[in-house]
């Protein structure tokens, strides 16, 4: 048994040290996630970084509204879906079109559709929320399903494959 209680200024140094310890370990970590990040390009295959990359965006979103909302949205599947769609069509069939551009199209077309959720859902909450956006993702789904221009069941067939920035 300790006779003499503990000095408060010992046990903030305590604290600042194992703060210093964890931040040096964050920033340690941090570095190598950079070093892997700007060393993927030349290491991994560019189809399969690509598809890396539009999932972690994809969950990016979702964490962004569920995460700090609470709001379950299965609507993001359709915004991933109509953004595709779009660059994938623009793309096979404008000859002329950087992939930028399409890229940059399908975010507009995306973003239009998010606009379109958000009117029809917007008063909603909880199940009802989640109800709603997944009836309006079914919609788009069947939509592109049953769609020439998508090539329906069979998805699109012919996109070139450009080049993102001259890195990709």
């Amino acid at each position: 048994m300790r006779d003499q209680p503990f000095n408060p200024a010992d046990i903030h140094k305590a604290i600042v040290e194992q703060q210093k310890i964890q931040d040096r370990k964050k920033l340690m970590v941090n570095g190598v996630l950079l070093l892997l990040l700007l060393a993927a390009p030349f290491v991994m295959y560019p189809v399969f970084l690509m598809k890396i990359l539009c999932f972690a965006l994809f969950a990016v979103a979702f964490n962004l509204l569920f995460g700090f909302t609470g709001l379950l949205s299965f609507g993001h599947a359709a915004f991933l879906a109509s953004g595709g769609y779009t660059t994938g069509y623009l793309l096979s069939n404008f000859s002329g079109l950087t992939t930028e551009m399409g890229i940059i199209a399908g975010t507009a077309t995306a973003t239009l559709l998010g606009l379109a959720f958000a009117l029809l859902s917007i008063r909603r909450q909880g199940i009802y929320f989640a109800m709603v956006t997944l009836a309006l993702a079914q919609l788009v789904f069947f939509f592109f399903v049953q769609s020439e221009f998508t090539g329906g069941e069979d998805g699109m067939h012919g996109i070139p494959r450009g080049e993102l920035f001259g890195l990709i």
